[in-house]
């Protein structure tokens, strides 16, 4: 159920667990405790509009790297069934890299670790596309819409307040909100931050060559860490943790020109 802020104004809902978030973690989690026998509610932003009918939304830039614990779980949420398989790309051998041709590497695949994948690689709109409708089935589950602004605590229960006077009052709050987290905050709950000085710049790109589901990892030294990751089809996706300068770079050139960096590593390390 889906309750937008505006015509929840001024009511107080109750359930055993709210849920702050609107991503995979959040969604997942609510579905999880929803199926356990809990009552939750699930407090997001308001959902983008919907693209139009017919079009190509292309590849997401944003991809997920699945482990078997990942699958038993959606699979036990009933949410695996309902991803798009056409866009699911499993993951049949790792080939990591060292800096140059004459560094160490290492390599393994699913035959021999007796498995029938090592992992799966999606996109976030595919697995958000397949938890949004399991959601809109789930039982125990409440959607809201707006804006946290307020987090009171008593020995008993917690209230979220909303931004139209709306308060979420609950024997839990789960903060699944992001890297900068505002139950977090609102908790006081500290953390270590330490910068690497590198940033990941993401990309998607069709090969001339199919990649026979092989994920490859560089280690390049001074240029950080190059990782392409297998999409159904051709289709890659690269995630490059780069120096922070490199990565201002990389940002400001061509697909062809950063495709041509990628030749480079791919000749040096004999990738065909």
């Amino acid at each position: 159920m889906n309750i937008p802020a505006s015509t929840a104004a001024l009511r107080v809902i109750e359930s055993d667990i709210c849920i702050v978030g609107n991503g995979a973690i959040a969604k997942t989690t609510a579905l999880g405790l929803a199926q356990a026998g809990f009552s939750v509610t699930l407090l997001g932003p308001p959902a983008p509009p919907p693209a139009p009918a017919g079009s190509d939304p292309g590849w997401d830039a944003r991809v997920y790297a699945l482990n078997h614990t990942a699958y038993r779980l959606l699979s036990s949420l009933k949410v695996w069934g309902a991803l798009d398989a056409s866009r699911v790309a499993p993951v049949d051998a790792m080939i990591v890299q060292g800096d140059g041709a004459q560094a160490g590497g290492l390599g393994f695949d699913a035959y021999g670790a007796r498995t029938d994948t090592l992992a799966w690689i999606m996109e976030d709109r595919n697995i958000a596309q397949a938890l949004d409708a399991a959601l809109r089935f789930a039982q125990n589950v409440r959607q809201v819409e707006g804006r946290a602004t307020a987090l009171l605590q008593t020995q008993d229960d917690a209230t979220v307040q909303l931004d139209n006077g709306s308060c979420i009052k609950s024997q839990l709050v789960v903060g699944a909100d992001g890297a900068q987290s505002w139950v977090r905050g609102q908790c006081d709950i500290g953390f270590d931050y330490r910068s690497y000085n590198q940033r990941a710049v993401v990309s998607n790109f069709a090969c001339e060559l199919p990649h026979h589901g092989a994920a490859y990892q560089w280690f390049t030294g001074v240029d950080g860490i190059v990782a392409l990751l297998p999409l159904p089809g051709n289709q890659v996706s690269l995630v490059w943790s780069a120096p922070d300068a490199l990565a201002d770079t990389l940002r400001s050139e061509s697909a062809a020109q950063i495709a041509a960096r990628l030749a480079v590593y791919a000749q040096e390390n004999s990738v065909h």
